[in-house]
């Protein structure tokens, strides 16, 4: 199998990605990271973890040659656990990157 992992791309409300995968075909699988690049919510510079986008938050559609990401427009980009109390919290945007990951 062929992968194809993004480098950090920062997030912006309403923002749009359009990130050349580079696979020669379409992606059969796609996964989405938020990694800290600035601490919150009890979570660490470096942190990493599974993010799925839920409904509303982002959409993701890969083709052929590109996977395009658009955000919605509502401010935070999304709500998070806390790691440390549980609470849920909206995430400052400009506190956290995304990473794309595809397979094919």
């Amino acid at each position: 199998k062929k992968v194809f992992t993004s480098t950090d791309q920062v997030m912006i409300t309403g923002g749009q990605l359009i990130l050349a995968h580079g696979l020669g075909s379409m992606p059969t699988l796609t996964q989405t990271y938020l990694k800290n690049v600035t601490a919150e919510l009890g979570y660490s510079v470096g942190d990493i973890m599974p993010f799925d986008g839920g409904s509303g938050i982002m959409s993701i559609v890969p083709d052929g040659t590109n996977i395009t990401v658009r955000f919605n427009n509502g401010g935070s980009i999304t709500t998070i656990t806390n790691k440390t109390t549980g609470a849920n919290a909206a995430i400052v945007n400009a506190n956290w990157n995304l990473i794309v990951r595809a397979w094919a």
